[in-house]
This record gives C-alpha cells, structure tokens and sequence, in this order.
C-alpha cells in the first residue's frame, strides 16, 4: 500500500500557489529539476497526471485541481493546529470563556471581570453577542458564563442555572428635572426615551408604570 508522502505534496502546493515550476523553485530554495521530480513522485503514487507540462503555461489536470483542494486543507488545517498550538496558555493556566451581552453596560462588565484580569493563573476570553447565540454556545459547552440582564428562558432553564449576581436600580436623566418632581408628574409632563422592548429593563419599567396607573 502507498503512503502519501507530505513533502511531495507540499512542494505541488508551492508548484500550484507560485504558478509554475521556476517560482516554486526560487522560493524552495532548490533547484527546478528537484522541484520537478518530487511532484512527479507524488504523481506515481497517486497513480494521476497532476499537471499539464508544456513549454508555454502551468495548467493543472482535473486530478491535480482535486489534489490541490485536498493539500490546502491539510496544510491549512496545520497551519491551524500550529497557531493553536503557539498561543495556547501554559500548562496550569485556566481558560475562562465568558459571554456577555451586546446590550450589557461595560461598566457592568468590567466590574464583574476585574478580579480575574490580574491573576496569572486564568486567561479570560470574552466574547459579546445577542442572547440566542450566547445560549447556543453555552449549550455546546464552547462557553462557561454569560452576563445577561435576564435570566434563562423557560425553554433553556431546564439547561443551565441562572444565579443573580447584582441588582442595579433604573435611573431617568435629564436637564429639564426639578428636584422633588414625582415620578408620575414627569412622565405626564415630558417626553421620556426609552429602552428596547426586548430588553429586560423596559418590561421592569413597564410593569412598574402599570402598576401605579
């Protein structure tokens, strides 16, 4: 049974890549001839004629287009593990991935996270995103947190726990306020700008104004 050698491949990808024999060579630092023959080696064994040689220009077989895609992936996905592999934390470094919503005050957020950005024992990844795709990934264990102005849903409470960390109060900003104004007097008097309704804080707000009438 042949093996495929991953040498003779990875010169026809720099063969593919320079365009030509001559390029691929300079680049190589080798000499033509030795580019030639390890491409046509890795043809033997493949039992395909990969590339079209003429005197006039580089042109690839329908096998060598194949043989092409499959080498970019393998050498992709080297250089992938490579990169992983070169910025992945030493040994006894805990990686904490936490996801935070995309409305989440980032003073909120840093107020939360500061303890662990001095720690030498954690490296923390972050990643921001809207609350259908944050539970996705907290449901495929590709995070372990989310910092959420809710708690989970009914359908993805059965899932994950939800813990109340703090409680921060709504406040109304404004130049035109006098002091010791009533609530229920501004709201009748200005024109007042609200959150989204899908936030969490407009259904807190809307509550409260139906319950006071």
């Amino acid at each position: 049974m042949n093996h495929l050698n991953y040498h003779h491949l990875f010169y026809f990808l720099t063969v593919c890549q320079e365009g030509g024999f001559t390029r691929a060579a300079l680049k190589l630092r080798l000499s033509q001839s030795a580019v030639s023959e390890q491409v046509r080696k890795l043809e033997e064994i493949l039992g395909q004629r990969l590339i079209a040689r003429t005197t006039r220009r580089f042109e690839l077989t329908e096998s060598g287009r194949v043989a092409l895609k499959y080498a970019e992936l393998i050498f992709g996905a080297g250089q992938e593990l490579m990169d992983f592999m070169m910025h992945r934390p030493n040994q006894g470094v805990q990686v904490i991935r936490i996801g935070a919503l995309g409305t989440l005050s980032r003073n909120l957020q840093m107020q939360f996270l500061s303890p662990l950005l001095d720690r030498k024992d954690v490296t923390l990844d972050l990643i921001v995103g809207d609350s259908k795709r944050l539970f996705k990934l907290l449901k495929d264990h590709e995070i372990d947190l989310i910092l959420s102005t809710f708690p989970a849903s009914e359908q993805d409470a059965s899932e994950v726990y939800t813990h109340m960390l703090m409680q921060s109060p709504l406040c109304i900003v404004s130049k035109k306020l006098k002091r010791g104004m009533e609530l229920k007097e501004i709201f009748l008097q200005e024109r007042v700008y609200l959150p989204s309704r899908s936030l969490e804080s407009r259904a807190d707000f809307d509550h409260w104004v139906e319950s006071n009438g």
